[in-house]
């Protein structure tokens, strides 16, 4: 469940671009929340954070038996706020 997936995969250079454009817009969104617009690196840790938060209910969401799409994206969103407020953002 935890590995690394398949080793011979190497994504092609559409992929590469795709990721890196995706990562952008999630940097851009979390930047007005810093407060900074110098503090990059901040940004860059809170996007992956809530990119992975959000990635890991994506994996567990077949198996969230009985519980409504609404009870499901507040789980989602409380996730994410908790991380925004964890780094001392309100």
């Amino acid at each position: 469940m935890f590995g690394m997936g398949a080793t011979d995969y190497s994504p092609g250079e559409a992929a590469k671009r795709a990721a890196r454009e995706s990562f952008a817009v999630a940097i851009s969104t979390v930047q007005p929340l810093i407060g900074d617009e110098n503090a990059q690196e901040e940004a860059r840790r809170l996007a992956f954070q809530s990119w992975a938060s959000t990635h890991g209910f994506i994996a567990i969401k077949p198996h969230a038996a009985g519980m409504s799409e609404a009870e499901w994206e507040e789980m989602v969103l409380g996730s994410v706020r908790q991380l925004v407020r964890g780094r001392g953002i309100d």
